[in-house]
């Protein structure tokens, strides 16, 4: 069980007018349980966010699975919607972590809206990243 309270301040003017940042402050309130058996292992998070607008519960479930000493793949449901439950979304991906030396590693990761009326359903999202570990 692990909580890690989170305080975000809003981003720059030019950030806001591109859709890239909220204004404002928010602040996250979750609770994590994770759980591991051998290769698999599963988290789980539910929380309470205030701040950009109304407040919401934020919720997430995500199943991690090490296929090989550099491999981890990864699937993921999260969410958000109002506190009565009304207008959530949903969005669940695939990802994996792939360590091409002690060092490096790359990231990548596709997620897509699965739940929730076309204005809160999130959009599909891809990423791609290179993790530096020292």
């Amino acid at each position: 069980m692990s909580t890690y309270p989170q305080v975000t301040f809003g981003g720059s003017k030019s950030a806001r007018e591109n859709g890239l940042a909220d204004s404002g402050s928010a602040l996250l309130l979750p609770v994590e349980a994770a759980w591991g058996a051998g290769p698999i292992s599963l988290n789980a998070e539910l929380g309470y966010q205030a701040g950009h607008g109304d407040a919401e519960v934020v919720y997430g479930l995500a199943l991690a699975h090490q296929a090989g000493p550099s491999l981890g793949l990864l699937g993921e449901c999260h969410g958000s919607g109002d506190t009565d439950l009304g207008g959530l979304g949903v969005l669940c991906g695939v990802g994996l972590r792939w360590g091409l030396h002690q060092a490096v590693g790359v990231l990548a990761a596709f997620s897509a809206g699965v739940a929730g009326s076309a204005e809160d359903r999130p959009d599909n999202r891809a990423c791609t990243g290179v993790q530096l570990r020292w």
